[in-house]
């Protein structure tokens, strides 16, 4: 047997084994989470369920959709904060298609399922009260951003974007040819080489604490953040084609997305955009020392039943 053809077999050879180990190690990172927290019947990590608050006689809603692969759980000060001032509305915390539950159900993240679930969700809900007031927190910013433009919105809605995720800092040409080519070998990333482990660098230490709450699925999830990018060059330049009334919410020092870049796209529809900026804090706005302001915000277009006939 020539070299040539013994080389081509021990390339063949290796390539198999590299590829049945990343098989490995991705099937072990799915069993550690799987048995890292305690879920309900439908598989959701308890404590990360959809939320619902209803009283008798409300005509208004209050709408929070977490952000990629979060849970409702982001938003349980928030909630807590609203039910203490004794809000009158309902309040919905929905848990998006995929989350909340472990790395495989994430690794199969659709952004047209969720895109559908959302429409579906909100149009729902339309039909039971008479002004609904959204927020959508970066991932869900982006889907409701979407829904906007495709006209899948009900028309009795306020719609609130908290630092949508576009125009995301990391969305790179690079870093997309880089999870191209790892997610040749694996799906699932812990390695700090790779910039995989969870880190908290950008975030200010008050929302750092908050984040140290929250339960982690421990890897990045390459396919889930190829959805996520692919969502975010599909709205570059068309957010300010949106023709409802909207709100955007975005800090001056957003370590996840561009702040430039969005409040020009919100100031290029100023007929349809109101902006409100926050001079400091991170990408999470309901977190830390800026919840205040961002609740006084949601409350302000609480009553939204003037944009009901638009």
């Amino acid at each position: 047997m020539s070299k040539k053809i013994c080389y081509g077999l021990l390339t063949i050879v290796s390539l198999v084994f590299f590829f049945i180990i990343g098989k490995s190690l991705d099937g072990e990172a799915q069993r550690t989470v799987n048995q890292m927290y305690p879920r309900n019947k439908q598989g959701v990590i308890l404590g990360n369920e959809s939320v619902v608050i209803q009283q008798d006689e409300n005509n208004q809603a209050i709408v929070l959709m977490h952000g990629f692969l979060d849970t409702p759980k982001v938003y349980s000060k928030v909630i807590q904060e609203l039910k203490n001032r004794g809000v009158h509305a309902d309040i919905y915390a929905p848990l998006l298609p995929k989350h909340g539950m472990n790395l495989e159900s994430a690794a199969s993240l659709n952004n047209q399922e969720v895109l559908d679930f959302v429409a579906g969700f909100l149009n729902d809900l339309s039909e039971q009260y008479d002004c609904i007031t959204v927020n959508g927190f970066s991932y869900s910013g982006a889907i409701l951003t979407e829904l906007a433009l495709e006209k899948r919105l009900p028309k009795n809605i306020h719609l609130i974007l908290e630092a949508p995720a576009i125009h995301i800092r990391p969305n790179t040409k690079s870093n997309r040819i880089r999870n191209q080519v790892y997610g040749l070998w694996r799906n699932y990333c812990n390695y700090e080489t790779f910039g995989c482990n969870r880190t908290f660098q950008g975030y200010t230490t008050d929302v750092q604490e908050e984040m140290l709450n929250e339960d982690s699925l421990m890897f990045k999830i390459v396919s889930s953040v190829n959805q996520l990018f692919d969502l975010d060059l599909s709205l570059r330049d068309r957010m300010s084609f949106i023709r409802i009334p909207h709100s955007v919410l975005i800090s001056q020092q957003d370590n996840r997305v561009n702040y430039q870049e969005v409040a020009q796209e919100c100031q290029q529809n100023i007929e349809f955009c109101n902006l409100y900026t926050f001079p400091k804090g991170s990408h999470m706005l309901h977190y830390g020392n800026n919840r205040e302001k961002f609740i006084d915000i949601l409350l302000k277009h609480l009553q939204c039943t003037k944009h009901a006939s638009q």
